[in-house]
C-alpha cells in the first residue's frame, strides 16, 4: 500500500513544524481503473459510482496496533461495465485529497452492470507508513 504525495507532505509539515494539516473527520474508499500511484488516482468514472465510507475515528482515538481497518462492509454496485485495478483512500466523499492507495489482490476485476464489489469489515487494513 502506498502513501500519496499529499499525505507525505502533510506528515512532514506536522513533524517538522510546518503547516498544520487539517485532520479528516472521515475517510472514504474509492476504486481505481488504472493502478493508482502517489500522484494519480485513476478513479472510476462509471455512472452511479461513488466513494464509500471507510471508517471514522473519534477525535483522540489511537490506532494502538499501528493499523486502522474498515469498520463495516464496503460495497460498490456498478450500473455499467468497469474494470477495476486498485483502490484509494480519500479525506472527502468527492474531490478532496487522496491519502493512501493500493492494488487489488487480483490483477484486475472486470465488473458488469449490476455487479457488486464488496470488502468485508476489517478486510482493508491501513498500516503505519
Amino acid at each position: 500500500m502506498g502513501t500519496s504525495q499529499y499525505m507525505q507532505k502533510a506528515m512532514l509539515d506536522w513533524v517538522l513544524g510546518g503547516a498544520s494539516p487539517t485532520r479528516p473527520s472521515a475517510w472514504y474508499m474509492g476504486l481505481a481503473i488504472g493502478l493508482p500511484s502517489s500522484i494519480s488516482a485513476s478513479e472510476a468514472t462509471v455512472a452511479g459510482y461513488a466513494r464509500q465510507t471507510f471508517v471514522a475515528l473519534a477525535a483522540g482515538t489511537p490506532a494502538t496496533s499501528g493499523t486502522v481497518m474498515n469498520s463495516g462492509a464496503i460495497i460498490f454496485t456498478f450500473s455499467a461495465a468497469q474494470t477495476v485495478r486498485g483502490f484509494t483512500i480519500w479525506d472527502a466523499a468527492s474531490n478532496g485529497n487522496m491519502l493512501r492507495f493500493g492494488a487489488l489482490s487480483a490483477a484486475s476485476s472486470v465488473m458488469a452492470s449490476g455487479d457488486t464489489l464488496s470488502f468485508a469489515a476489517s478486510s482493508v487494513i491501513l498500516k503505519m507508513v
